[in-house]
């Protein structure tokens, strides 16, 4: 039998993971947008290359992110 925490009447934030542990991404939404990325994709695209740069900070720059960009966005449904 699994045992489970409860705990009630805290906010749960604090317990989660910071949400941008790399830094500014070095593109913007607009370029995103430009690229032909579609709105809804859009921030689970940044979560991903947020994510990749921190894994891998020789990713940050602005050529390369693009390129990582249209490639996430063609595997999101």
């Amino acid at each position: 039998m699994k045992h489970r925490l409860w705990i009630s009447g805290t906010n749960p934030q604090p317990f989660r993971a910071p949400a941008d542990p790399a830094g500014p991404l070095p593109v913007t939404v607009e370029e995103l947008r430009s690229i032909g990325i579609a709105p809804r994709k859009i921030p689970r695209v940044q979560e991903e290359l947020r994510r990749l740069i921190a894994a891998d900070p020789s990713l940050r720059e602005r050529r390369t992110v693009l390129k990582l960009a249209r490639k996430i966005a063609a595997q999101l449904v």
